[in-house]
């Protein structure tokens, strides 16, 4: 038979059959499938399928492993009579365990007139609680008032003295005063501003010394060094420990003695002090921290094994009781961290108080699928065990990424793409739209570098190209014209474009959705880029009102789109909308965008109307190319059959035309098809159809626009900027030397040329490859 081996090393395995400890949750299968009912999952499946299923068959959960590593089990059980009982607290350990912990209440002072002053100051008598600090200790004291308060200790300094007596009341004359709680020496710096001409330099210097150096340099040069702190608090801490073992004792002091203090208690490193500074309990004012200290090592009571291990009780039999020797399932940990989260803030609180004003349920959660058995499951049953109900209100469960071949990727294989070499080459930002557009979250993802490029080409490409060309001609636009202009039709499309796609991206995301808008973005930037911009850059290039207007519009929808990418993209939506000069410091701290109500009326007509324009484009083009005639070769006219379901046609001169809300759709088609005119026929026998009759006058505007095209690759391969007069050298005869003479006027302005010199003969001259020369 087969027989068991490991999946990573592959060595054989041995079963034993263990005891272990259980959580029943069986009992619980009712509550966990109803708290089920309520959850939005993305995918939809997975809430009746695959958790769903797991949760109508859910089994006893144990919770014990015997491991080294891991939160204690806290179970104790007599050595005697065999009672176990669960302890709940590091106070109970404390009360039982004969004065193995003495825990400490420690407070910084309440605001002070000294913090708002934002001064150095060690005086003993200056700068009292402000109103807001008086407040602020009130508040705390009604905390600390359940605590049974064995000693009071505080620095002598005005603003610890008044915070003391408050939190104290009827028992502030036990408090015991010790200068070595006091405020460190700032020497010269003291009573100063930070902002003081005579303090700046020297504080810069002090902040810029390495860890060592500045723990060891004494403040305002005349001061006290931290290290000197430290000792003080040190030499404080052991003897109040001392006197006070398996007490409860206050202790009232400043930012940088309490600071220093808990980095001694922690063992934390020199150079990570600031992280000490950073935390609420020091950083804030009047907020208590509970600290248990290990009266045999003097440091911060450490509830891991070995240390937890030595803890007994006298049990009520007379016996001694022992931990057991379990630790729990990590998993028990993970579903249990909505209300571990806040403990450490709200440790000065009962338990059974502070976590029913946790929040909870989260609103959104996300994970891979296999964690519907791991995260998704353990919050939802540690939720249900606690009385609580579902954890989560919405989850996007993940699919797994694969290889391109849709394989799993595994070390031993080879077939694993390192991410950092694949940021590296397209981005953060490119490979989290991938996972987001390739597929809907639920499914796994077969990655292909040829789909990522894909991506960075028709959406990051794209999008700054247009804010390339955008940053070309914004120089002309008037910063005190940035009120929208919207009375060109193509300004009126991408204006509708951008209320549908808000409309889409915003319901998207409203329902944990995260394939439909990141594609409705890839298409909105190819629209952008390959219809307005491409059809409005000779507006922009021509300036003046209508090509100022563009280019506003142009500055909005690209200041918009960052903030509808900034979820998706975070960089790149950052760098578009600082382009762009946007208003705040950053996009991320913009407000979502919303429908603009002003155009919404007639968006869903405008969009109509371009998408039958844009069809019209697409069939004539096709025809184009079917008869080998190139764009920019001018026609007649170019027959469309009217769809029998439009309206929007009217009869005129035998002909129909079509009848729109603007003008200005009827010229786009002609600009990009190339015709004269448009007519509409019912007669004619496809969608479409071209007269492909060639004149004499026609031909020649073709020739007009090869050459003109001609010239402006040249421009581009010489390096000269859009707009920057050139010089062209000709060599012309007959025909045309006479064509050039006839258009130049009009050629030097399309081309941006100053003058044009027809010679017989020009050294290094491109050849002008076009039939009609």
């Amino acid at each position: 038979h087969s027989y068991p081996h490991c999946w990573r090393c592959h060595t054989p395995l041995i079963y034993f059959a263990r005891d272990s400890w259980y959580i029943k949750m069986s009992a619980l299968r009712n509550d966990l499938v109803k708290a089920n009912e309520d959850i939005n999952w993305e995918p939809k499946h997975i809430k009746d399928g695959r958790f769903g299923e797991w949760l109508s068959e859910v089994k006893d959960w144990a919770i014990s492993r015997e491991r080294y590593w891991g939160t204690p089990l806290p179970i104790w059980q007599c050595e005697s009579c065999q009672k176990k009982e669960v302890v709940g607290s590091f106070d109970e350990i404390r009360l039982r365990s004969g004065g193995v912990l003495t825990k400490f209440i420690i407070l910084r002072h309440g605001e002070s007139e000294k913090n708002i002053k934002n001064l150095f100051s060690s005086d003993f008598d200056k700068h009292p609680l402000t109103h807001n600090g008086r407040e602020q200790t009130r508040m705390t004291a009604k905390i600390i008032l359940s605590e049974k308060i064995d000693a009071y200790y505080a620095s002598p300094v005005l603003r610890a003295r008044e915070t003391a007596e408050i939190i104290a009341g009827e028992q502030k004359s036990k408090i015991i005063y010790d200068e070595r709680l006091r405020e460190v020496n700032s020497g010269l710096w003291d009573e100063k501003r930070l902002d003081d001409p005579s303090v700046v330099s020297d504080h810069n210097i002090y902040e810029s010394l390495p860890s060592n150096g500045f723990y060891n340099a004494p403040r305002g040069k005349t001061g006290e060094s931290w290290k000197n702190v430290e000792d003080r608090v040190i030499d404080f801490l052991k003897e109040v420990v001392s006197r006070h073992k398996g007490q409860t004792v206050l202790l009232v002091s400043h930012e940088g003695p309490l600071g220093y203090l808990m980095r001694y208690l922690t063992d934390l490193p020199i150079g990570e002090i600031n992280s000490l500074f950073t935390k609420w309990l020091i950083n804030g004012y009047a907020h208590p921290k509970a600290v248990y200290v290990d009266n045999k090592s003097m440091k911060e009571f450490n509830p891991h094994r070995p240390i937890i291990d030595e803890v007994n009780f006298l049990c009520g039999c007379g016996g001694t009781t022992h931990r057991v020797k379990e630790v729990v399932d990590v998993w028990f940990d993970s579903g249990a961290m909505p209300f571990a989260q806040d403990a450490e803030q709200r440790q000065m609180e009962p338990f059974e108080k502070f976590w029913k004003h946790i929040p909870y349920p989260a609103d959104f959660i996300s994970e891979a699928i296999d964690q519907t058995r791991g995260w998704f499951y353990t919050l939802h049953a540690v939720g249900a065990l606690m009385g609580r109900g579902k954890a989560y209100k919405n989850v996007i469960c993940l699919g797994h990424i694969l290889d391109a071949e849709g394989k799993k990727m595994s070390k031993s294989v080879g077939n694993v793409v390192e991410p950092n070499a694949m940021i590296d080459k397209y981005g953060a930002d490119s490979l989290r739209f991938w996972m987001y557009s390739v597929n809907q979250p639920g499914e796994s993802k077969s990655f292909d570098e040829k789909s990522v490029d894909e991506i960075v080409k028709k959406v990051f490409n794209l999008a700054s190209n247009v804010l390339a060309f955008y940053n070309l001609y914004v120089p002309q636009l008037n910063a005190t014209r940035y009120t929208l202009n919207v009375s060109h039709i193509l300004d009126k499309w991408i204006m509708a474009r951008l209320n549908q796609l808000i409309g889409e991206v915003t319901a998207s995301l409203d329902s944990y959705k995260l394939l439909e808008p990141t594609r409705a973005i890839r298409d909105f930037i190819a629209d952008l880029s390959q219809w307005y911009l491409r059809r409005s850059r000779e507006r922009i290039k021509n300036g003046g009102v209508d090509g100022e207007a563009a280019l506003g519009m142009l500055r909005h929808v690209l200041l918009e789109l960052s903030k509808l990418m900034a979820p998706f993209t975070p960089f790149f939506a950052e760098h578009l909308y600082r382009e762009v000069k946007g208003e705040k410091a950053s996009v991320h701290l913009e407000e979502w965008p919303e429908i603009s109500l002003k155009f919404k009326v007639e968006s869903s007509k405008v969009l109509e109307e371009m998408n039958e324009v844009r069809r019209i484009v697409s069939l004539a083009l096709e025809a184009r190319a079917k008869a080998n005639i190139k764009v920019r070769q001018p026609l007649q006219k170019l027959k469309v059959k009217p769809a029998r379901t439009t309206k929007a046609v009217v009869q005129s001169g035998g002909s129909e035309k079509l009848k729109v809300s603007d003008g200005g759709l009827l010229e786009l088609i002609k600009d990009e098809v190339n015709v004269k005119e448009v007519l509409f026929d019912d007669k004619i026998k496809n969608d479409v159809e071209l007269d492909t009759v060639i004149t004499l006058e026609l031909k020649e505007e073709g020739m007009f626009r090869e050459l003109v095209r001609f010239v402006q690759d040249m421009r581009k391969k010489r390096g000269f900027k859009a707009g920057e007069s050139a010089t062209l050298l000709v060599v012309a005869e007959g025909h045309s030397k006479h064509f050039i003479e006839q258009n130049e006027q009009e050629f030097s302005r399309v081309a941006s040329l100053k003058n044009i010199l027809i010679q017989d003969a020009v050294e290094g001259a491109e050849p002008f490859q076009a039939d009609e020369f």
